[in-house]
Formats: C-alpha cells, sequence, structure tokens
C-alpha cells in the first residue's frame, strides 16, 4: 500500500511481510513493515521493535508493525510503529531511510505521525494524558499540543492533523491552522523586540507577494506581473540598538525580484561583539526601490 511520494519519486507506504517468533523462531507471524522504493527496488525500513507475548489459549504473538505515512524532498520519512518502549503500543516515528527514532506522545500510550514538510515538521495525531485523542506539532524536535496554540479554540476540538505544507498550514479533521507568524513588508513599520545578544541573530524567512491572504500564499504570480514590475534593489535589513549606542541599518539578505517562496530561506546576522550579553533593541526590516506588493514572514529567531 503505497501512501505518499516526493518531488524526486521516492514512495513510501507499508507491505505485508512475516516476522520470527522469539520463543519458537520457527514461527512466522505476519506483519506489516513501512517501505521506502526508490531506484525500482523497494526497501524494507524495519520497526521500532519488536513485540511478543504469550497467550495461553493461541500461544506466543508477536507485534513487529509499522506504516510510512509521508516523505518529504529531503527523504525523511514519518509514520507509526510498534514500539517496545511504549509497551508494544503504536508511536510515532521518523527515519531517514537509515535508522528510526521514536517520536514520543503527549502523555498517553499511543501516537501516529502522518505528514511531513521539507522543514522537517511533522503533524499527527497523540494520546493524551487523559487517553484523548489529541493533534500534535512537532517543530525543531519538540512535540507540541496543537490544541494549545490555537488562539480561537474551536468545538469540537481537533483530534488529528494530516498534513502541512512548506508554509506551515496544517490540514486536520475538520480544519486549517493557519500559522501567526511575524511580518515585515515594504513602507511598512520595522519588527522590533528587546533580546539579549548573542554572536548572531539567526532566523528564517518567507515572501509571499501579490496576495494578502495567507491560504493562498501556495500560488505563484504571473510572469506578466513580474515583467510589469520596476525593481530597484529588495532588502532585508537589520538594526541592532544597545544602551551604548545606536546602531546602524545592515544588510541581511537580498529579496528575489518576482515569486512566491516554495521553502523558507535563513538569515545569519553577525552582531556587534562587545554587546554579547547585553539586552538589545532589535529591528527588521524590507526596504525597497519599487512599490512592490510583498509580505515577508518570520519565524525561529535565535541568539547564537
Amino acid at each position: 500500500m503505497a501512501l505518499s511520494i516526493n518531488e524526486v519519486g521516492q514512495i513510501v507506504g507499508a507491505s505485508r511481510t512475516f516476522t520470527e517468533g522469539v520463543a519458537n523462531p520457527a514461527v512466522l507471524h505476519t506483519v506489516e513493515h513501512a517501505f521506502l522504493y526508490e531506484n525500482a527496488e523497494m526497501r524494507d525500513l524495519g520497526t521500532l521493535g519488536k513485540v511478543c507475548r504469550d497467550n495461553p489459549e493461541i500461544g506466543e504473538r508477536c507485534s513487529d508493525d509499522s506504516t510510512a505515512t509521508d516523505i518529504n524532498n529531503h527523504g525523511l520519512i514519518v509514520g507509526f510503529s510498534t514500539s517496545p518502549t511504549a509497551e508494544g503500543q503504536t508511536h510515532a516515528f521518523a527515519t531517514d531511510g537509515q535508522s528510526a527514532s521514536d517520536l514520543g506522545a503527549l502523555g498517553g500510550s499511543g501516537s501516529w505521525a502522518y505528514g511531513v514538510n521539507d522543514s522537517g515538521q511533522v503533524v499527527g495525531s497523540s494520546l493524551n494524558a487523559e487517553e484523548q485523542y489529541t493533534p500534535f506539532l512537532i517543530d525543531r524536535g519538540v512535540m507540541y499540543d496543537l490544541n494549545m496554540l490555537i488562539r480561537e479554540p474551536m468545538a469540537p476540538p481537533p483530534f488529528a492533523a494530516y498534513a502541512i505544507n512548506n508554509f506551515g498550514q496544517i490540514a486536520g479533521n475538520h480544519h486549517l491552522l493557519i500559522p501567526d507568524y511575524d511580518s515585515i513588508a515594504p513602507g511598512k513599520p520595522p519588527l522590533t523586540f528587546s533580546a539579549t545578544l548573542g554572536t548572531s541573530l539567526d532566523f528564517e524567512y518567507w515572501i509571499a507577494r501579490d496576495y494578502a491572504d495567507p491560504e493562498s500564499l501556495v500560488q505563484v504570480p504571473s510572469s506578466a506581473w513580474c515583467s510589469d514590475r520596476p525593481h530597484k534593489g529588495l532588502r532585508m535589513q537589520v538594526r541592532i540598538d544597545t544602551t551604548l549606542k545606536l546602531g546602524e541599518w545592515s544588510p541581511a539578505a537580498v529579496l528575489p525580484r518576482c515569486g512566491s517562496s516554495t521553502d523558507w530561506g535563513t538569515v545569519s546576522v553577525s552582531l556587534p561583539p562587545d554587546a554579547v550579553n547585553t539586552v538589545g533593541r532589535v529591528r527588521i526590516r524590507v526596504r525597497s526601490g519599487a512599490d512592490d506588493d510583498m509580505v515577508v514572514y518570520l519565524r525561529h529567531f535565535s541568539m547564537n
């Protein structure tokens, strides 16, 4: 059963196979294993581990099942599998095709991963501490209860998240969640915040042009729209003010002339050495020599 394919033609899913018993290795148990299909070959991705129990009536029964539900364009695969650390319960997993990692759960006994984007963000469903099905988002290694992240709670609350695109929009059992990112635009005030400064400021950016509605971010303006626009240089700039001195605007990134983003860009700006470990005022803006219809969304700010 094939469940997902990425842009380079790698396919993932689940296929029936057999696993040996522990008490009696000669007995084969029918199971399903996640697979990766590439270069005309199907590869068994295995499971998080086998769990066998002795049943007085039917003898030993072994659980050794896994399903791969999605694969991103970098080859990261997610799904769910029998987990020996969870006493045989099903747990969400991620794998690069070589080794698998148990993604854990939201305090309950089981979890299931259904979608992954090119940033490695994973969505799915997990049982919480009350054993209720709850949608989750894994971002940079941390699993979040999605219902705790929704600004306006829904009724009934979502119980599963099935897909996530590169912008971070999440589709679930009866909902579409739109991320609420900070944003900047030409001619608008800069994004401003205070932070304890490090040696560099790092963040990611996404360009949306000609569309004010985030639900339309997957669309790309026409080539005619691009060719008709004058372009004198779109620049993202950063300024750091401290109690010691006012900073100057420094280049952070040169933005492309046309089109909306299909993935997040990264920015790393070196900060003054004498400002490390002091509290500073960070300002980020977009400067343009043209009347440009664009919004730049920002996320994952960190000081390093």
